[in-house]
């Protein structure tokens, strides 16, 4: 698992489904209940790595504050092969935890979270004119490869539907791809290769918002949609955008936000004197660098498929439909 892997728990007996609310707010007693739940399940099936292992949710809590009270993130290791019996103790101890007289931290769900596995796991489609039906199985089996190694990390219980989300990318060398606004609906039904699916999502897609204007541009826009298992490989969700977001992407208090450099804006606001370096770090590196070594923005469709199928799904993709259909712009222009 990659760098930015995390997991999650989830307690579904702290969320009232009636009102649509969560009934059982954490706070720090609640934490420290889980943490020692977790803590007693380290050491069930691992001992020897307790030493490194703070004693209370309390002694954590000073462990990992760092200067002006920022808390940082800090873990411990489980061992693969003792994770299955690490999880049971675990739910055994969380389903034990009383609070005011509420099993509130029984049946959790796990929800494991990985981002960003497309740029670890990608493959290169030749142009059609270099494509054979040999070289096409290779990549297929190439493709189910990768699939079979991403989702080897996590148990899967036969019969579970599973789906994945595949992407292709058109690339232009020194340019920035958009998707044509005018033709979503042609790109979205040769995508899905369902004549019929394109208008309608593009319709229904405009009624929820989510034709996602670009640079407050006319002619440019992505599209994120949500669709009723269309085409022959049943496709329930596609989004169509441009990578050129990544310059103007940061992590920022552990969220994502469109807009690097954030603490940029606020010391600007706030008449700090380091803001015009920073602006200028922005300009400069954020901005010009992209420009000048004449980086490459491709544009992405993204759809989302049972895994069964999901390996070589875009193999059929020929780069010369989308001539006409997307936008070039010199990527120097643009930034």
């Amino acid at each position: 698992m990659s760098k930015l892997h995390k997991a999650y728990i989830v307690f579904p007996e702290m969320y009232d489904y009636r009102v649509a609310r969560i009934a059982e707010p954490l706070d720090a007693k609640k934490v420290a209940s889980i943490y020692g739940a977790i803590r007693d399940a380290c050491n069930y099936v691992s001992p020897e790595s307790m030493p490194s292992y703070p004693p209370t949710y309390e002694a954590a809590v000073l462990y990992a504050t760092r200067d002006r009270g920022h808390i940082a993130d800090t873990s411990h290791l489980v061992r693969g092969d003792l994770c299955e019996e690490f999880e049971q103790r675990l739910r055994s101890n969380l389903d034990e935890l009383v609070h005011d007289g509420k099993h509130i931290f029984r049946d959790c769900i796990f929800f494991s979270s990985d981002r960003n596995l497309k740029d670890a796991n990608r493959s290169f489609l030749p142009p059609m004119a270099m494509r054979t039906r040999s070289g096409m199985q290779q990549e297929k089996e190439k493709l189910q490869d990768i699939l079979d190694t991403v989702l080897r990390c996590y148990a899967m219980d036969a019969g579970l539907k599973v789906e994945v989300d595949v992407g292709v990318e058109l690339n232009i060398e020194g340019k920035t791809v958009f998707p044509g606004r005018d033709h979503l609906a042609d790109i979205i039904s040769y995508v899905v290769q369902d004549q019929n699916a394109g208008p309608p999502a593009v319709n229904r897609a405009a009624t929820k918002d989510s034709i996602n204007m670009i640079g407050l541009a006319e002619r440019f826009a992505g599209i994120s949609v949500f669709l009723d298992e269309v085409g022959p490989r049943n496709i329930t969700y596609l989004i169509v955008y441009c990578r050129e977001k990544y310059p103007t992407y940061g992590i920022y208090h552990n969220r994502n936000h469109f807009c690097v450099f954030p603490q940029a804006c606020f010391r600007f606001l706030g008449r700090d004197p380091n803001h015009k370096m920073q602006l200028f770090d922005l300009e400069s590196q954020m901005f010009a660098a992209p420009a000048a070594i004449g980086q490459d923005f491709p544009m992405r469709i993204e759809a989302r498929m049972d895994k069964s199928v999901a390996a070589g799904a875009f193999l059929f993709v020929d780069p010369d439909f989308f001539s006409g259909r997307v936008a070039q712009v010199d990527t120097s222009a643009w930034m």
